[in-house]
């Protein structure tokens, strides 16, 4: 019964939603109202096959090195959880090194819940969120995630389609991707 209340705020939330940013945005303020305080960030898919940030919210990391720890976080912890099915919960120190190896330390002591939002075979955003390991996510949060990550990768998939409806499909291009060029009437390059 749970599940079906989740769904149905979540997707009362987000079915209007056709900005990429107020969908990232409705999203993160829907999840950490869940989760109560917790670092989170939002990673998408480039051209190039890496991610980029694209919404972030930080709870505790010091000012002066979250930029560094986000960036870290979209070469190295965004790509590990890429064709993960699942909520990834790595609620130990051990798991965390055991995932991320070397890379666990920009995480610190930290629970990490990682989920890859996806639309068929393709990865639209990853979901990383994490916070002190005193206070970990609780198994109703996990369940309530597995909902709202497959409606956010839901609607991200309508907004991409929308957005490119005008192309053939294999010109879409993936989110992050830099606008096509436009040209004015007579061929020239618009300002």
């Amino acid at each position: 019964m749970n599940q079906v209340t989740t769904a149905n705020e979540f997707t009362g939330l987000i079915r209007q939603e056709l900005d990429i940013e107020s969908l990232l945005r409705t999203t993160l303020e829907y999840v950490l109202g869940r989760s109560g305080p917790t670092n989170a960030a939002v990673f998408l898919p480039t051209t190039s096959g890496d991610f980029s940030l694209g919404a972030y919210v930080n709870y505790d990391c010091p000012k002066e090195t979250v930029d560094i720890l986000l960036d870290q976080m979209a070469n190295v912890v965004a790509p590990r959880f890429e064709h993960a099915e699942r909520p990834v919960h790595l609620a130990s120190k051990r798991a965390l090194d055991e995932t991320l190896g070397d890379d666990a330390q920009w995480l610190g002591d930290s629970h990490v819940i990682a989920y890859a939002c996806r639309s068929g075979e393709e990865t639209l955003a990853i979901v990383v969120l994490f916070r002190d390991c005193r206070n970990p996510f609780s198994k109703l949060f996990l369940d309530q995630l597995v909902t709202v990550g497959d409606l956010f990768a839901s609607q991200l998939a309508r907004v991409i389609r929308i957005h490119h409806r005008h192309l053939p499909k294999e010109k879409w291009g993936r989110i992050g991707d830099p606008e096509p060029e436009q040209r004015d009437d007579y061929g020239d390059l618009a300002a």
